[in-house]
């Protein structure tokens, strides 16, 4: 997913040959050993939390149906397991509470406060919590997470 962010890809499963090759030769990545060796450095771009919230509003858009405003929980689930995986220790939770859930499209005011809620420290448990400006569905997992 990080090479597709560099490559500038747009839609899901899809790789122009333009992109390919004029994406690789910017990253300086023309060949299969070059790509192995930049690799690494080209993870380490998303170590950041500047450039991590970039790749990750990126990833909705790149992962919803360019036709629609919201992204199916069938894409959103998987990709948050892969590039949250370790950033968030209520990660499963997370997943389990939209898998459980009635709405099956997430919006994408909630994807992108996912990740600021993420980092919310405010509360030392979920008794401590003050849903502020976060979307109700943050709320209701946060009520879910009390009970």
């Amino acid at each position: 997913m990080i090479l597709f962010w560099k490559l500038g890809c747009d839609t899901k499963y899809t790789l122009t040959e333009t992109q390919f090759v004029n994406g690789l030769a910017e990253l300086g990545m023309e060949t299969s050993s070059k790509i192995k060796s930049k690799m690494s450095s080209i993870k380490n771009e998303i170590s950041n939390a500047k450039d991590f919230k970039k790749f990750y509003m990126w990833c909705f858009t790149y992962m919803k149906d360019p036709t629609q405003k919201r992204i199916h929980i069938d894409f959103a689930l998987p990709t948050w397991k892969l590039i949250m995986k370790g950033r968030y220790e209520y990660l499963e939770d997370w997943i389990k509470f939209w898998e459980n859930g009635k709405d099956k499209t997430i919006p994408k005011d909630v994807w992108g406060q996912f990740l600021e809620f993420t980092k919310d420290t405010t509360f030392k448990n979920w008794k401590d919590f003050d849903p502020g400006a976060y979307p109700i569905s943050i709320e209701e997992f946060v009520d879910s997470m009390k009970n």
